[in-house]
C-alpha cells in the first residue's frame, strides 16, 4: 500500500516515513505542496492514503488558493480539496495531523461542506506517538480490486551547460525503459512563474537522483543547493546515480564550454580546488555585505552567504567524498553499453 506523506517539517516527515516503513507501507516524503502535486500526479492511481500537515508553505498554488488558506494555516487543506478530493474515488483514505484542526472545522462548518467526513482529523497536540499512525492507516485502509504498474521516479540534476550530456542520457533512459519510468527535469517541469528552488527540493521524493558531474556544475549555486538537499537524506547513496565527465567528454557537445568539462574529483588537490573556489566566492559576497553597511537588511544576500558557507563546511566536502571513494564508470564506455549500469539499478532496486 503507497502512502503519500506531506509536511514541510523534515523530523516529522522522516519519522513518520520510517515508522511506516517499518510496518511495510510504500512511502512518498514531500515537503510542500509544489512537491505533493508532482508526485500525486505521478502515483495518484496506486496512492491509497495522504498524511498531510494543514500549515505549510502556499508555493504551489494561486493567488486565488492562497486567500483561502488564512495565512497559511490550512495550505494542507486547501491542496486537498482543489487537487485531490476530485480526482479520487472511494480507494483513497485521509489523515490530517495539525495543531490547527479547529481552524479547518470551523472554515468546513461555515461553509456547510461535508467533505471533512472522508478525513480522520488527529490534533498534534493530542499525539503521543507516530506508531499510533500505523493503526489508524490500518483501520482506514481500503482494498483496491485493481493495481497498475508502478514508475520509478528519477530526478535529472545537471548544471545548464551540460543540457548536451543530460539529453543523451534521458533519450538513453527513455530508450531502455520507456513508460516504467517517471523523469523530472527543470527545463520541462518547472512553468512560468513557478519556483526553482521548490522544484529542487522536490528530489527527495525521487527514487532516483541522476547527476552529470562537471566541473561547472560543482561550481553552480543550483548545482550544489541540490545536492544539499539529496545529502540530508540517510539514504542518499541509494538515491544517487552519477557520471563524472573527464575533458575528452567535449566531443558529446553541440558546443563545448570553453573552460573544459572535467571534474577530476579522484584527485585530492583538485577536490581541494572546488573548495577553494566556494570560499573564494565567500569572501566576495562578504566584502559585497560589509560595502551595504549595517543599516542594510539585504536577505538575498544573506541567504547566498549562508548557502555557501554550508557548501564549504559540508555539503561539496561530503559529496566530493562519497563520489571519490566510489566506483564511477566514464562517460564513453556508459553511453557503449547503453547506461546498463544505472538502467540495472533503476530496474533491480
Amino acid at each position: 500500500m503507497k502512502i503519500l506523506i506531506l509536511d514541510d517539517k523534515h523530523y516529522t516527515l522522516h519519522n513518520i516515513a520510517e515508522l511506516l516503513e517499518e510496518d511495510g507501507y510504500e512511502v512518498i516524503m514531500c515537503a510542500s505542496v509544489f512537491s505533493a502535486n508532482e508526485q500525486y500526479k505521478i502515483h495518484g492511481d496506486t496512492i491509497k492514503c495522504i498524511i498531510a500537515d494543514l500549515n505549510l508553505p502556499c508555493t504551489g498554488l494561486t493567488k486565488d488558493e492562497i486567500a483561502e488558506t488564512k495565512g497559511g494555516m490550512l495550505t494542507g487543506w486547501i491542496w486537498l480539496k482543489n487537487y485531490v478530493f476530485n480526482d479520487v474515488d472511494s480507494n483513497m483514505s485521509f489523515i490530517i495531523l495539525s495543531d490547527y484542526i479547529d481552524v479547518l472545522l470551523e472554515l468546513e462548518k461555515e461553509n456547510n461542506s461535508r467533505l471533512l467526513d472522508r478525513v480522520t482529523l488527529i490534533r498534534k497536540g493530542q499525539f503521543d506517538s507516530f506508531r499510533q499512525l500505523s493503526k489508524i492507516v490500518e483501520k482506514n485502509k481500503v482494498v483496491s480490486t485493481t493495481s497498475k504498474p508502478t514508475k520509478k521516479t528519477v530526478f535529472l540534476s545537471y548544471c545548464s551547460s551540460d543540457s548536451d550530456i543530460m539529453d543523451i542520457v534521458e533519450n538513453s533512459l527513455f530508450d531502455q525503459l520507456g513508460d516504467s519510468i517517471a523523469v523530472s527535469r527543470y527545463t520541462r517541469d518547472v512553468n512560468y512563474k513557478e519556483s526553482f528552488k521548490e522544484f529542487m527540493k522536490s528530489l527527495i521524493d525521487h527514487d532516483f537522483v541522476i547527476t552529470v558531474i562537471s566541473s561547472n556544475y560543482l561550481k553552480s549555486r543550483a548545482c550544489m543547493y541540490e545536492i544539499g538537499e539529496l545529502i540530508k537524506l540517510p539514504d542518499f547513496k541509494d538515491k544517487i546515480l552519477f557520471v563524472v565527465l573527464s575533458d575528452e567528454d567535449d566531443v558529446y557537445y553541440k558546443k563545448p564550454p570553453q573552460n573544459g568539462v572535467g571534474a577530476n574529483v579522484y584527485d585530492p588537490i583538485s577536490r581541494n580546488e572546488y573548495i577553494l573556489y566556494w570560499k573564494s566566492e565567500f569572501e566576495k559576497l562578504t566584502k559585497s555585505s560589509s560595502l551595504l553597511g549595517i543599516y542594510t537588511v539585504n536577505d538575498d544576500l544573506n541567504t547566498a552567504l549562508y548557502e555557501t558557507k554550508k557548501i564549504i563546511d559540508n555539503d561539496l566536502q561530503q559529496f566530493l567524498k562519497y563520489i571519490s571513494d566510489v566506483k564511477g564508470v566514464p562517460l564513453s564506455e556508459m553511453l557503449k553499453v547503453k547506461l546498463k549500469p544505472i538502467i540495472d539499478i533503476i530496474q533491480n532496486r
